[in-house]
């Protein structure tokens, strides 16, 4: 309560004096306290980092519901790799723990294709687990799909890409850098090996026809050979078309991986560039999400499909030979 003086003049009306002071009491209104919390409100860039390092942000978490789920999607727990520049065989340890023929199954909720070794990378049985969880549940929920590895990431490969691409401005100049040079540094190694194993497959493909079906036929009309000569041609026979499958199939492995590292990284360097736009200039909307699918499919089909090039030519070679 507080009090207040206000001066006025009025008449009794029982006494007829005036009385000029008089204090009056005016109750003091309880007041609510008003408490200031500072909320923290995401910017694009922010939001922009969460999409390109795991694909979405925590406010995606209400919109990814399912009908069939019975709690909302939840974010990755595994870390993230950060890319760090290595030299020598070093950088490719990861990569060649996939050349031991047989290893122990990873049980993370992680994409087995890291922990698999050579004979289920190349034949993709580390998918078998989830062909029979969908099997088994007749419709598989965002909750059922394991999390992407870390090495095909849009932050670690972008990541890559970029300190790549900086390298080669810092050496050639703005004017005069390639970005058909990083891109190659990008794919060079994996696309070698593929480039490599796919002519193993087409020289196996042709050595087989032309070399052991051939004698295995010449053993075949001669009625006094040897039954040991047949089961040897045989047998390399056998043996090269399993050769010539295997080839094949390992380098669409490779390609295939290859191929979804290299969009993720131009995916994940075209959103960084897009979001520091102020404007988008004579761009329009659909150019840019042009960007994003179709020729980010191009990309895509390019690096699967160009060691395959080798092929043609190998083939002429051999046949001409």
């Amino acid at each position: 309560m507080y009090s207040i003086k206000r001066k006025f003049s009025w008449f009794s009306s029982s006494s007829g004096m005036a009385a000029d002071d008089e204090d009056i009491i005016i109750p003091k209104l309880d007041e609510p306290e008003i408490k200031l919390e500072a909320v923290s409100t995401p910017d694009v860039h922010t939001i922009a980092s969460g999409v390109i390092q795991d694909g979405y942000t925590d406010a995606d978490h209400h919109f990814m519901f399912d009908a069939h789920d019975q709690f909302p999607w939840k974010p990755p727990s595994t870390s993230t790799v950060q890319y760090v520049p290595g030299r020598g065989v070093s950088r490719y340890k990861a990569a060649l723990q996939n050349l031991i023929p047989i290893r122990k199954s990873n049980k993370r909720k992680v994409i087995g294709v890291d922990s698999a070794g050579f004979l289920s990378f190349i034949s993709y049985s580390w998918m078998n687990e989830m062909m029979m969880t969908a099997y088994r549940k007749s419709t598989v929920t965002v909750n059922d799909l394991p999390h992407c590895s870390p090495w095909d990431t849009c932050n670690y490969n972008s990541e890559r890409l970029d300190k790549m691409w900086q390298e080669e401005v810092a050496r050639k100049g703005p004017q005069d850098a390639s970005l058909g040079g990083v891109v190659w540094r990008f794919i060079r190694t994996r696309a070698l090996l593929a480039t490599c194993v796919y002519a193993l497959h087409v020289t196996m493909g042709f050595i087989s026809p032309a070399i052991f079906l051939r004698n295995l036929l010449v053993f075949s009309e001669t009625p006094d050979s040897n039954v040991w000569n047949g089961i040897f041609w045989a047998f390399c026979l056998t043996m090269s078309e399993v050769l010539r499958i295997l080839f094949f199939t390992w380098s669409w492995a490779l390609n295939y991986r290859t191929a979804v590292r290299l969009r993720a990284a131009c995916m994940g360097l075209l959103y960084k560039k897009v979001i520091r736009l102020n404007s988008l200039g004579n761009k329009s909307i659909g150019e840019i999400i042009n960007l994003f699918s179709t020729d980010s499919q191009r990309i895509f089909d390019m690096t699967l499909f160009a060691p395959q090039i080798v092929g043609g030519p190998l083939t002429l070679v051999s046949g001409l030979g």
